[in-house]
């Protein structure tokens, strides 16, 4: 069994996000909380795919004085394009740039690792992160600092940059609709 059927079968239900919809190959996915009032689609993710809540998979309580230790992105998404398998570490905020998204993403990793180990052990396989095509996105719906000047978004438009943090590349975005080629050629 591939590694997405795999996650598919054996993720417990409970653990996946139950905030996000599918039609005709576009999944709507939302966060509404105190923070944060927003949704977006994202075109032509088709099975195989999982979307695991980060924040619903639980935390391992193992360490202490590591800081950001416990945060979570919002979505963790797993998918397969053609023979690319891929991941998705996705945090909506309402304004970007926002270092606790960044935090976030940076500590959803673990989950993706633990996720790969037991896979493996399951499996007897060997399947390594340095196969799977990973992308980390802080999505908002508006920019405060420069990155177009304009903070209006069209339809046609994504305003966007990337960032090295921490050993990852956080791609920060602003629309609400996108194609999963547009994701999959993320820096």
């Amino acid at each position: 069994m591939e590694f997405i059927e795999w996650l598919d079968a054996h993720v417990l239900p409970e653990r996946k996000s139950s905030r996000y919809n599918v039609v005709n190959q576009t999944v709507e996915l939302w966060e509404k909380d105190e923070n944060v009032d927003m949704s977006i689609f994202i075109k032509g993710l088709s099975d195989p795919f999982v979307i695991i809540d980060p924040y619903k998979a639980g935390q391992w309580r193992l360490f202490s004085g590591l800081d950001g230790w416990g945060k979570n992105c919002d979505f963790l998404i797993l998918g397969k394009r053609d023979e690319t398998l891929f991941v998705f570490f996705a945090e909506f905020k309402s304004s970007l740039p926002f270092d606790e998204g960044k935090i976030q993403l940076r500590w959803t990793r673990p989950l993706l690792h633990h996720l790969l180990s037991v896979f493996n052990v399951d499996s007897c396989s060997e399947l390594q992160e340095s196969d799977l095509a990973i992308k980390y996105f802080l999505i908002g719906e508006q920019f405060y600092e420069t990155l177009d000047k304009r903070t209006v978004k069209t339809d046609a438009e994504i305003h966007s940059k990337a960032v090295e943090y921490e050993g990852i590349t956080i791609n920060y975005r602003v629309s609400d609709k996108y194609s999963l080629s547009q994701l999959l050629q993320a820096d």
